[in-house]
């Protein structure tokens, strides 16, 4: 997905992402919830991705029975 700099900029690049890591259990999972149909088409994939570049951490994403 690309997306508009600005936008990436303004929205994504503001998320406070060792806020974020901060608050994960390290002997538990985390879940990021959204309700797209499509997890590349929304901003929990977007923060998803950047916090297992950031930190190391494995993503996975749960997708509905049938969907690619």
């Amino acid at each position: 997905m690309l997306l508009p700099q600005r936008h990436v900029h303004e929205v994504l690049d503001a998320a406070d992402l060792d806020a974020l890591v901060a608050e994960m259990p390290a002997d538990a999972a985390t879940a990021l919830l959204c309700v797209e149909a499509r997890s590349e088409a929304c901003h929990r994939s977007l923060i998803a991705e950047r916090v297992g570049q950031r930190y190391g951490l494995t993503v996975g994403h749960v997708r509905p029975a049938g969907a690619a």
